[in-house]
């Protein structure tokens, strides 16, 4: 007899949810994978959320939904004469009620979200990147764990705009997950074969 089991514990798929034509085939797939987390970004809550959740829950498999934390607002951050605090506080405010009024009931295991940082630069108008969205994200982050202990969040950080600026990532709330995007060519690219910077990304 042989008996093997996976040696990576969460075993996770990121997708855009609007292309899952038949959400039961695609976990039922998932299954077969050995895949047991499931991350679907939508820009808006898909309809019928709660039956997707129930049928995944039933097969033991987690999901996370995914929204923006200001990642399609970079246009507002680096308006010339902008007051920065008074931006991200009002960003903060629309992603507690975007989670209050759209997620927080449809029973999904955690939130993943993305913020300001897909880009190569490490500056957004006058404001440091690592350390704007490290101070941000721990606010509002903080401000959601505060009301709803039990949520887990998990913050998709585009690493090429924060990559010598580390040191700021540290101070990230441990109780937020970091899932590192974009830190260059395999195995974070899309496709494998791309490795021109493989020495520089390891």
């Amino acid at each position: 007899s042989c008996s093997t089991a996976p040696a990576i514990g969460t075993r996770a798929i990121w997708t855009w949810g609007h292309v899952i034509y038949d959400y039961r085939r695609f976990i039922d797939n998932m299954l077969r994978l050995k895949l047991n987390v499931l991350t679907i970004w939508n820009d808006y809550v898909p309809v019928n959320i709660k039956q997707v959740v129930d049928y995944a829950h039933e097969n033991g498999v987690m999901v996370f939904l995914g929204y923006s934390w200001g990642w399609n607002s970079k246009m507002y951050l680096t308006t010339e004469g902008l007051n920065y605090d008074n931006t991200l506080e009002s960003l903060k405010q629309q992603v507690i009620d975007a989670y209050e009024h759209h997620y927080a009931d449809v029973g999904a295991d955690g939130i993943y979200f993305q913020s300001f940082t897909e880009t190569t630069e490490e500056y957004l108008g006058k404001m440091l990147i690592a350390e704007a969205v490290t101070n941000f994200v721990n606010d509002t982050g903080g401000e959601l764990l505060r009301r709803y202990p039990d949520l887990r969040l998990q913050f998709g950080l585009h690493a090429t705009s924060v990559r010598k600026k580390l040191d700021y990532m540290k101070n990230i709330d441990k109780r937020i997950e970091i899932i590192w995007e974009d830190c260059g060519s395999f195995p974070f690219a899309y496709v494998p074969r791309e490795l021109k910077t493989f020495d520089e990304t390891a």
